[in-house]
């Protein structure tokens, strides 16, 4: 919850000291990098023993999904700042590249814990 509270909050200001690092477009790579650690954030909370769920990685990225979506009609409202659907395709696919990260970490620990 603090770090969506803090993406919240980044969100909502008009402008924000990102150092340039010499690439056009880093903007977008830092939307795939804080979203792709939201879902892996929004996984951990799912696949807790306590947790409800039946499919943690389809409602994670659900869940990811409508929060990036509603992240950027946030924007929408906020003086200096511009809904972009760029920005909300560098979300998507930083939650789909953790997402299958995380399907293939999970399948080369089973392929190590199989009995011999």
């Amino acid at each position: 919850m603090l770090y969506a509270i803090s993406l919240y909050w980044a969100s909502s200001q008009s402008w924000l000291p990102i150092p340039q690092v010499g690439f056009d477009h880093q903007d977008k790579l830092i939307h795939g990098l804080a979203y792709a650690l939201l879902s892996l954030l929004i996984y951990m909370a799912l696949t807790k023993p306590t947790a409800w769920v039946k499919s943690p990685a389809t409602w994670t990225i659900v869940l990811a999904l409508c929060y990036g979506a509603s992240d950027e009609w946030h924007q929408r409202f906020v003086d200096g700042r511009e809904a972009e659907w760029a920005d909300f395709v560098a979300d998507v696919v930083g939650i789909v590249v953790a997402q299958l990260a995380l399907r293939w970490r999970r399948k080369v620990v089973a392929a190590d814990h199989k009995p011999v």
